[in-house]
C-alpha cells in the first residue's frame, strides 16, 4: 500500500484512471486461449497410453498430436527459456563459491547437464517439426539449426573429456546422456576431439550463450511460421476436429468469463442502485433579427429551432430555454476607457510608497455585422472588453490608444484681440487635495533622489499642451511656464504681437457644441511627458481659479473728441484744431475697460512738438499767461449709464506733457497709476455702442487759456503793430499756439478675475468663468454645475475599467437581452476572488447605477465565460449629456479595479437567447457547428432572420460501461469524501471529462492556498497547441467544485501549468549533404521526443517530469540521418517570482556550465517543452568538442532573452542631470 499511488507524482491522466484491475474482465474464470488448451492437451496426452489392436501398450497419445505441424510449431513457440536461465545463474553462483574439488565437480556436472538438456530439447523439437512438415517447407532451416546445435554438443563432449582429466579417475561430469539424440556428435567427439583448450566456465558459458540465442531464434521462427500458415492448412481429421472443438469452446468461455461482469453490474446497478449517466444535451446561443419597423415582441419559452446537420435527414430540434425579448433597439457604439497604473519606481523601505504612473487609454471599437462571423470571412479579432494595461506592450501590440484629456477654461478675461498678451492662470487647490498632491511629489522626490523644487519644475515644464481659441480654430501655445506655489499651480503663456487674436468660442471653428460664448484656453495633458501628469494632478480639487491677462501695445480703440470721431490708425488732433478747457478725447473699447480691468495705462505719442529747450515754458514765454509744461493737465472719467463719473471736482488729474533728459518735450506721455477708487467699470467685456459702457474720457482742465489759441489772435496783431513803430523797442513775435497732434495711442492694461468654486455660488449670476472637462469621447461642464460638492481640475473616471455601450431606439423600461461572446482566455491561476461589475446608465452627464432589480439574468459568471445578460432599461432618456456622443442612450459596464480575468470579447449582440438540444437527439451528437440553426421551426411574424454564429457547448455523451465501472469503483473507495490527493484528482477528472490530466500539490507553508491543482485540458481533434491551457471559466468551475468538497476554512487554487522551454545545443554531422532538410527534420524529431502527447493521442502528458540528458543524447545519436554528434548541452529557461514584490526574474540553466544529469521544472506545477528553435550546428568532420555556454546571439529576443525597462530604484544612485529612462538587458544564468 505504501507505493500504491506513486504514479500520481507527475499527475493523473484520464487514461490512468482506467486501471486494468478495475475492469470486470481483469480476472477471468477461464482465461486459457486455444493455444493454451492445445498445449495442455499435448502435455496431458503423455499420460495416456495407447493400446494397439492386441490391447498392448504401444506408446502414448502425444504422438497423434505431434504429427501435426501447427501443434508442433505452437508447442515450440510457447517454450520458455526463463527456467533454464534461472538454473544457469544458480550454477554460476555455486561455482564462484566452490571451496573444494567435490563442489567444483558438482557445479560442472550441473552445468554440463543443463547444456545437454537444452540441446536435447532443441534437437527433439526440431526433429518433430521436420517430421510434421510433410511439405518440406522448413527443412533447410531446420537442418541449419540442427547442424549448429550438433556442433555445440560436439564442443561440449570435447570439453567434458578435457575437464575429466582434472579430476580423479572414474569421475563423471554428466547425468544426461546426449548420445541418443546426437549420435553423430558423440561419434565425432570420440574420433576427433576438439583441438581447442578448455578454459573452464568461460568456454561453457560461450556455448550457453550460443544455445540461448538458438533457443530464442527457434521460438521466434516458430511464431513467424504460425502466422504464415494458411487458414486452410490441411490437418489430419482428428486434429481438425480437435481444433474445431477448441474454437467452439470459446463460446462457453465467454459465458463463464462473463459471470464477473454480470455480477459486478448486478451489484452496482441493483444492490447499490447507481445508475448510468445519461447524455447531457448541448446548448447554443441564437440571435434574433426583427423585421424593420416591426413591433417589439417576445419569443416564448419552448420555441423550437431546427438544425439541419445532415442533408436529407430530419433536422435536430433545439428548444428555447427562456423567452427572448425581440427589440428594435440597435447597438451603434462601443467604447472602452481604461485607467492604467504602472509601477515605475519601487519603494526601498516601508516609509516610502511605490511610485505608480497613472495613464488613461481609450478605444473606439468597431461593431461587426453577422456576416463578419461567417466561415469564409476573415476571423474577427477579439478585444479587451473593459480595456487593459498598455505600459508593458510594444507599440505594435497595443490594443488601445493613449487618451487625450485635460480641461478648458472659458472667461471673458481671455478676449485678447491684439498686443503682447501675457496670461497667467492660478489654479488654487483645496487644502486637503493640495496636501495630497504635495505628498505625492515629496515621495517621488525621495524615490528619484531629486530635489523637490527641481522635480516640481521638471514635472510641470512638460505637463501640458495649451491652445486658445483663434479666428480659424484652436491655436497652439508653443511656450509656457508653470510652477507650484504654496497653494496653487501657476501657468503663464504669452501671445506675441503678431499672433492672431484670442476670440470668442465658435462651434463651427473650434468644434464640439459648448454652450459658452467666451474665449477659451484648452489645457491638455502631455502624454509624452516622462511622468504622466494625470498621476499627480488627479488628486487636485479646485478651490478657486484666478485668470490674469496683461496686454501691452493695444491700439484698436474707438476714438472721438469734441469735434467728432477719429481714427486711431492715423495721426489726429487730440482736442481739435483750437482746444479749450473742457475739450476731451473719448477712448472706447469694452474689452479693455470692463469690470475685470485692474489697471491700465494710456500712452500718447506726440507729433510735431516744439523742439525747444524748456518746452512749453519757453514756447509760450511771450504769452505771459502762465502756460507752462506743468500747466497742461487732463482729468480722467468713465461713462456709466450715459454719464461720465466721477464729478469734475473728484476726477484724477494727470500732466499732459513732460520734459525729457535733453530738456525738451518728451515725445511720449504715459497716463498711468489710475485711481480705481474714482472710476468704476461695471460693464462686461463685449463691444458696446458709443452711449454704452467701456468708455474713458480725457478732458483738458488747464491751463485756463488752454494752448493759447484765443490769446494768440490778440497778441500777434498787438506785437506786429508795436514792432511797426520804428522807434519802439522791438518785441518778440509770439510762437503760434501748438495744436496737440497724437501720432499714435496705445493702451496697456491688466484684466483679472477670480472664480470661487463653491457649490453655493453655482447659481450666482455674477459668475463669469466656466470649467469644462475634456473626455475621450466628449466633454462635460464641470463648473458651474449644480448638485456638485467638489470640483476637480481634471475629468474623473470613476472606475478603472469601463465599457460604454451606445444604443439607439431604446424605449423606457424595455427589456434587452445581450449576448457577450468572449474568447477563451488562459491564465496561470485562480487564487483571486472574482471581481464584481457595475452597470450604470448616463443621464444628464451623470452615471446613475442600474439597480439590481434591473439586471434580470446574467450567465457570464462575472465575465469569465460567454453568456447572456438580460437588462431592464430604467425610466430615462437619451438627452442631456455631452461626455459621450449625444442622441444615444449609453450604458456603462465597469469594474472598480482592473479585472484580473481580463475578459476578451469577440462580439456583443442584442436579442439573444439560449436553446438546448432535445434529449432524444442527444444520443446522435453533443456538439453543433456554427450556422446550423437558421430559422424557427414555425414562422413568426416580425422575425426576419435567425443566426447561430458560434458552436454549441456543455454537451456530454452518455456514459460507457468502462466509464461507469471506473466511476463507481472510485466512488466506492473515496465515498465522495476525499481524503487523499488522488481522491480529489479522480473526482475532478470525473466531473470535468475535458481535463486530460490533473496534479495535486499540497502547501506546507504558512501563506498561500492550502490546496493547489494543476490541470491540463484534453486537446481537441486536429488541434496542435504547444502550451495547452484550460480556459478561465473551467478553472473557476473546478475551483468551486473542489471547494464544495473541502471544509470551508480551506483555500483552494486551480492553475494551468507553467510551460518552461528547453533549448538543445549541439553539433551534428549528417549522412547526406542536404543539411537544410535534415536540420528541419531534426527540429521536428526533437519536438516529437520532448512532447509526444502533441502528436500521439495515446501518449500522456506529465507535469513536473524530468528530461535526462543521456536519453536525449541517445535519441539524437540513433536518428537514422545523424552520423555524429558532439558539443551537446541543454538550456532551461524559467522564471522566478519574488514573493514580496511579485517581480519576475528571467533565469536560464545551461548544462554547459552546470554538471547535471537531468533538467527538471523549476516548480512542481511546470511542464518542460522544447524551444521554438534549437541551436544546431552542422559540421563536416567528426571531431569531438566540449559544449560551449550559450551567448546572447543564440537567444530569441522576447522569448528567451527579455528586454525590459531599466529598474527605476537605481534612480537613487544617479545624478539629477542623468536621463530618467533607459533600456537594459537583464539576463541571469545560474543553476537551480
Amino acid at each position: 500500500m505504501k507505493h500504491l499511488f506513486d504514479y500520481i507524482r507527475d499527475g493523473v491522466t484520464q487514461s490512468e484512471r482506467y486501471l486494468p484491475a478495475l475492469h470486470p474482465s481483469y480476472v477471468k474464470i477461464d482465461d486459457r486461449s486455444p493455444a493454451d488448451l492445445l498445449m495442455q492437451l499435448v502435455e496431458l496426452s503423455k499420460q495416456i497410453r495407447y493400446y494397439n489392436l492386441k490391447n498392448e501398450p504401444d506408446g502414448h497419445w502425444q504422438e497423434f498430436l505431434q504429427g501435426d505441424l501447427r501443434v508442433v510449431l505452437q508447442y515450440i513457440a510457447r517454450l520458455d527459456f526463463g527456467a533454464y536461465q534461472t538454473v544457469q545463474q544458480d550454477i554460476r553462483q555455486g561455482l564462484e563459491k566452490a571451496g573444494n574439488e567435490e563442489q567444483l565437480r558438482e557445479g560442472l556436472t550441473a552445468l554440463f547437464d543443463l547444456l545437454y538438456t537444452i540441446a536435447i530439447l532443441l534437437g527433439h523439437q526440431l526433429q518433430l517439426a521436420r517430421t510434421a512438415d510433410t511439405a518440406a517447407a522448413f527443412w533447410n532451416y531446420i537442418d541449419q539449426v540442427m547442424d549448429s546445435v550438433e556442433l555445440d554438443v560436439y564442443h561440449l563432449l570435447s570439453y567434458e573429456t578435457q575437464a575429466l582429466a582434472l579430476f580423479q579417475p572414474g569421475t563423471t561430469l554428466h547425468t544426461v546422456d546426449p548420445s541418443g539424440q546426437f549420435a553423430r556428435s558423440a561419434q565425432r567427439a570420440a574420433q576427433y576431439p576438439h583441438p581447442g583448450t578448455f578454459l573452464g566456465y568461460e568456454s561453457l558459458n560461450e556455448i550457453y550463450n550460443r544455445l540461448r540465442a538458438t533457443f530464442y531464434q527457434v521460438t521466434s521462427a516458430a511464431n513467424r511460421q504460425l502466422k504464415l500458415l494458411e487458414p486452410e492448412h490441411q490437418h489430419h481429421p482428428h486434429i481438425g476436429l480437435l481444433l474445431a472443438f477448441l474454437e467452439l469452446y470459446k463460446q462457453l468461455q465467454q459465458q463463464i468469463n462473463g459471470l464477473t461482469a454480470r455480477h459486478l453490474e448486478y451489484y452496482y446497478t441493483t444492490v447499490l442502485g447507481i445508475p448510468f449517466k445519461n447524455a447531457e444535451p448541448d446548448v447554443v446561443h441564437v440571435l434574433i433579427v426583427p423585421m424593420p419597423n416591426a413591433p417589439n415582441q417576445v419569443l416564448p419559452e419552448n420555441t423550437l429551432f431546427p438544425a439541419e446537420l445532415v442533408k436529407g435527414k430530419p433536422p435536430v430540434l433545439f428548444r428555447l430555454l427562456f423567452k427572448i425579448p425581440v427589440s428594435q433597439t440597435r447597438l451603434v457604439a462601443l467604447r472602452t476607457v481604461f485607467v492604467g497604473h504602472h509601477k515605475q519606481i519601487r519603494a526601498r523601505d516601508d516609509a516610502q510608497q511605490d511610485m505608480v504612473e497613472t495613464q488613461l487609454y481609450m478605444k473606439k471599437q468597431t461593431i461587426p455585422t453577422a456576416a463578419a462571423y461567417l466561415p469564409d470571412a476573415p476571423p474577427v479579432q477579439s478585444w479587451p472588453m473593459l480595456g487593459e494595461e498598455q505600459a508593458e506592450l510594444g507599440d505594435n501590440n497595443r490594443t488601445m490608444d493613449i487618451m487625450s484629456m485635460g480641461f478648458i477654461l472659458a472667461s471673458p478675461v481671455l478676449c485678447l484681440e491684439e498686443g503682447a498678451r501675457t496670461v497667467t492662470i492660478h489654479l488654487y487647490g483645496t487644502p486637503a487635495s493640495f496636501e495630497k498632491l504635495n505628498s505625492y511629489i515629496s515621495n517621488l522626490s525621495v524615490l528619484m533622489n531629486r530635489k523637490e523644487d527641481v522635480l516640481k519644475w521638471e514635472l510641470l515644464s512638460s505637463a501640458f499642451q495649451i491652445y486658445y481659441t483663434g479666428p480659424e480654430g484652436w491655436l497652439l501655445i508653443k511656450e509656457y511656464t508653470a510652477r507650484f506655489t504654496t497653494d496653487s499651480i501657476q501657468i503663464s503663456y504669452t501671445i506675441g504681437m503678431t499672433a492672431p487674436p484670442a476670440v470668442a468660442y465658435n462651434p463651427k471653428l473650434h468644434g464640439e457644441k459648448y454652450q459658452i460664448v467666451h474665449p477659451m484656453v484648452k489645457i491638455e495633458l502631455n502624454n509624452s511627458s516622462f511622468h504622466h501628469p494625470y498621476s499627480y494632478l488627479q488628486y487636485m480639487k479646485l478651490d478657486r481659479v484666478t485668470i490674469h491677462a496683461k496686454v501691452k501695445g493695444f491700439r484698436s480703440v474707438q476714438l472721438q473728441n469734441n469735434v467728432g470721431p477719429l481714427s486711431a490708425a492715423n495721426p489726429f488732433q487730440l482736442f481739435g484744431p483750437a482746444p479749450t478747457v473742457g475739450s476731451y478725447l473719448q477712448i472706447t473699447n469694452a474689452n479693455i475697460f470692463n469690470r475685470y480691468t485692474k489697471q491700465f495705462t494710456l500712452q500718447l505719442e506726440w507729433l510735431d512738438l516744439p523742439a525747444v529747450e524748456g518746452g512749453f515754458d519757453n514756447w509760450y514765454a511771450d504769452y505771459n499767461a502762465g502756460i507752462t509744461n506743468d500747466a497742461f493737465q487732463v482729468s480722467l472719467s468713465n461713462m456709466r449709464d450715459g454719464v461720465f463719473l466721477p464729478a469734475k471736482e473728484k476726477r484724477q488729474q494727470f500732466h499732459l506733457f513732460k520734459l525729457g533728459q535733453d530738456k525738451k518735450l518728451s515725445e511720449k506721455t504715459d497716463i498711468r497709476h489710475i485711481d480705481f477708487l474714482r472710476i468704476n467699470f461695471n460693464n462686461s467685456p463685449r463691444k458696446s455702442s458709443y452711449y454704452e459702457d467701456g468708455v474713458v474720457r480725457l478732458e483738458l482742465t488747464g491751463p485756463p487759456d488752454a494752448f493759447g489759441h484765443r490769446l494768440y489772435t490778440q497778441l500777434f496783431p498787438e506785437v506786429v503793430t508795436h514792432n511797426a513803430n520804428k522807434w519802439a523797442k522791438k518785441r518778440r513775435i509770439p510762437n503760434p499756439p501748438y495744436i496737440p497732434i497724437v501720432k499714435s495711442i496705445t493702451v496697456e492694461y491688466d484684466l483679472e478675475h477670480t472664480e470661487v468654486f463653491k457649490p453655493e455660488l453655482v447659481e450666482d449670476v455674477n459668475r463669469r468663468t466656466a470649467l469644462l472637462h475634456i473626455y475621450p469621447f466628449g466633454y462635460r461642464l464641470a463648473y458651474p454645475q449644480a448638485n456638485e460638492s467638489e470640483f476637480t481640475l481634471l475629468p474623473e473616471v470613476e472606475h478603472a475599467a469601463n465599457l460604454y455601450i451606445g444604443l439607439e431606439k431604446v424605449k423606457q423600461q424595455e427589456i434587452l437581452s445581450f449576448l457577450f461572446q468572449l474568447e477563451e482566455k488562459y491564465y496561470s491561476d485562480t487564487t483571486g476572488t472574482l471581481q464584481s461589475y457595475q452597470w450604470s446608465y448616463l443621464h444628464n452627464d451623470k452615471w446613475l447605477p442600474l439597480e439590481q432589480q434591473h439586471i434580470l439574468a446574467d450567465s457570464t459568471q462575472s465575465f469569465i465565460r460567454s453568456g447572456i445578460i438580460v437588462l431592464k432599461m430604467p425610466m430615462l432618456d437619451a438627452g442631456g449629456h455631452t461626455r459621450l456622443e449625444p442622441g444615444i442612450q449609453w450604458l456603462r459596464l465597469s469594474c472598480a479595479e482592473a479585472p484580473a480575468t481580463r475578459p476578451m470579447v469577440k462580439g456583443i449582440f442584442l436579442n439573444a437567447g439560449i436553446v438546448r438540444r432535445e434529449q432524444a437527439d442527444t444520443a446522435i451528437s453533443t456538439s453543433l457547428p456554427p450556422l446550423s440553426i437558421k430559422s424557427l421551426q414555425k414562422e413568426v411574424r416580425g422575425i426576419q432572420q435567425v443566426y447561430q454564429l458560434f458552436p454549441s457547448f456543455g454537451g456530454r455523451p452518455a456514459e460507457t460501461k468502462e466509464e461507469y465501472y471506473v466511476r463507481v469503483s472510485e466512488r466506492l473507495r473515496h465515498k465522495n469524501r476525499p481524503v487523499l490527493g488522488v481522491d480529489i484528482i479522480q473526482m475532478v477528472l470525473e466531473a470535468f471529462p475535458d481535463i486530460l490530466i490533473a496534479k495535486y500539490i499540497s502547501n506546507h507553508e504558512d501563506t498561500g492556498p492550502d490546496l493547489q491543482l494543476i490541470v491540463v485540458p484534453r486537446l481537441q481533434k486536429g488541434m496542435e497547441m504547444p502550451e495547452p491551457r484550460t480556459d478561465l471559466a473551467t478553472l473557476y468551475s473546478i475551483r468551486d467544485y473542489v471547494k464544495s468538497l473541502m471544509p470551508p476554512y480551506m483555500e483552494v487554487a486551480v492553475h494551468n501549468p507553467v510551460y518552461e522551454r528547453v533549448k538543445v545545443i549541439c553539433d551534428v554531422r549528417f549522412y547526406d549533404n542536404d543539411s537544410n532538410y535534415y536540420l528541419n527534420r531534426m527540429q521536428d524529431d526533437i519536438h516529437h521526443f520532448l512532447t509526444p502527447w502533441l502528436y500521439d493521442k495515446d501518449a500522456d502528458l506529465s507535469i513536473g517530469s524530468r528530461i535526462y540528458l543521456t536519453d536525449l543524447i541517445s535519441f539524437i545519436r540513433k536518428l537514422p540521418y545523424v552520423t555524429y554528434m558532439t558539443a551537446f548541452s541543454l538550456v532551461h529557461f524559467f522564471t522566478e517570482t519574488d514573493p514580496k514584490t511579485g517581480e519576475k526574474t528571467y533565469c536560464a540553466l545551461d548544462t554547459a556550465l552546470e554538471d547535471v544529469e537531468f533538467i527538471m521544472p523549476s516548480t512542481p506545477g511546470a511542464v518542460l517543452i522544447p524551444a521554438n528553435h534549437h541551436l544546431i550546428n552542422v559540421i563536416s568532420e567528426s571531431i569531438y568538442r566540449e559544449p560551449s555556454p550559450i551567448g546572447i546571439n543564440g537567444m530569441i529576443t522576447g522569448e528567451e532573452m527579455i528586454v525590459g525597462r531599466k529598474l527605476l530604484p537605481n534612480y537613487g544612485h544617479t545624478a539629477d542631470n542623468n536621463d530618467m529612462e533607459g533600456e537594459m538587458i537583464r539576463l541571469s544564468i545560474h543553476s537551480k
